[in-house]
C-alpha cells in the first residue's frame, strides 16, 4: 500500500504529470484529435493555476492545521509518559564533506519537543522516531543526529531515546505501540505527547489512535500563511504556493490511504 501511495504521489504531485499530459496532447494532435487535446490541455493548465495561487494553498493548509486544537500551554507531566517526536527529514552534504543536519521540518519539531521537555521540568523523556537516510552508510541517520544534538544541549541519552528503523508514520506508530507493550505491559492505552508538523498532525493522530495510543498533540512547523490573500500578486501562480498546495495534498492522500492500511 505504501508503495502504491508513493507511486500515485510521484505521478500526480510532481512534474511527471505535466510531462505525461504534454505527451498525450502531442499524440492526440498527431492523430488529428484537436478538440480532445485542447480540452485536456486547458483542464491541466486550469488545475495547475488553481493549485499555484495563494488562496488555494491557504485553504488546503489551514484546513489541516486548524483541525488540531492547540494544547501547548495547558499541559502537565501527568498527561503523558513520553514525548514522541516524529522524524521529518535530514539533509546530507555530498560524500566529500560527510555532513548531515536536521531538515527544516525536523529541526522545528525537534525544537518544539525540547521546549516541551524543559517545560515539563525534565520529568518526561523523549522518544525520537524515524530516519530518512537512503542507505546506512550515507550520512548519519536522522534519529542518531537528533540524539547527538540533544546531548549537546545537556539532555542525557537515557532521557532521549531513538528509533532507527521506522521510515513512515505508520511504522513509527507500530514501534511506539510495541515499545510501550514491552516497557509498560499493564498499560492498555499508553499516553504520549506527540510532536509533529501542524499539517502532518491530523494524519498522525488517526494512525496513533488506531494503535490504541492516547495522544496529546503538540504542533510545530506551521505553514505561516496568515490570510487567503495578502496582496493582489497572490493571484499570480508561484512556486511557493504550488509547493504548499502539493505538501497539503500529500497529507490528504496519506489520510485516505492509511484508512485502508491496517
Amino acid at each position: 500500500m505504501i508503495e502504491i501511495v508513493k507511486f500515485i504521489e510521484n505521478l500526480f504531485l510532481s512534474p511527471t504529470i505535466v510531462i505525461v499530459v504534454l505527451l498525450v496532447v502531442l499524440s492526440l494532435l498527431r492523430k488529428e484529435k484537436k478538440r480532445l487535446a485542447h480540452i485536456i490541455l486547458i483542464t491541466t493548465v486550469g488545475f495547475l493555476y488553481i493549485f499555484s495561487i495563494e488562496p488555494t494553498a491557504y485553504i488546503l493548509n489551514q484546513t489541516l492545521e486548524r483541525s488540531t486544537p492547540l494544547t501547548f500551554e495547558k499541559i502537565s507531566s501527568k498527561m503523558g509518559s513520553f514525548i514522541v517526536i516524529l522524524a521529518g527529514g535530514v539533509t546530507h552534504s555530498n560524500r566529500n564533506y560527510g555532513v548531515s543536519e536536521l531538515g527544516g521540518a525536523s529541526s522545528r519539531r525537534f525544537l518544539r519537543g525540547i521546549e516541551l521537555y524543559y517545560q515539563l521540568e525534565k520529568k518526561v523523556p523523549v522518544l525520537y522516531t524515524g530516519h530518512s537516510s537512503p542507505t546506512p552508510d550515507y550520512g548519519k541517520q536522522e534519529s542518531i543526529l537528533a540524539q547527538q544534538y540533544a546531548m549537546l544541549i545537556g539532555i542525557p541519552s537515557e532521557n532521549f531515546l531513538i528509533d532507527q528503523e521506522s521510515k513512515t508514520t505508520y511504522e513509527s506508530a507500530m514501534f511506539v505501540r510495541e515499545f510501550f507493550d514491552q516497557k509498560f505491559p499493564n498499560e492498555v492505552n499508553p499516553q504520549i505527547f506527540l510532536v509533529t508538523s501542524a499539517q502532518h498532525m491530523p494524519r498522525s493522530l488517526e494512525i496513533f489512535q488506531r494503535k490504541g495510543i492516547e495522544v496529546v498533540p503538540i504542533v510545530a512547523d506551521f505553514s505561516g500563511k496568515m490570510a487567503p490573500l495578502t496582496k493582489f500578486t497572490g493571484l499570480l501562480p508561484s512556486i511557493d504556493s504550488l509547493s504548499d498546495s502539493v505538501s497539503a495534498l500529500h497529507e490528504y492522500i496519506g489520510r485516505v490511504a492509511y484508512r485502508f492500511y491496517r
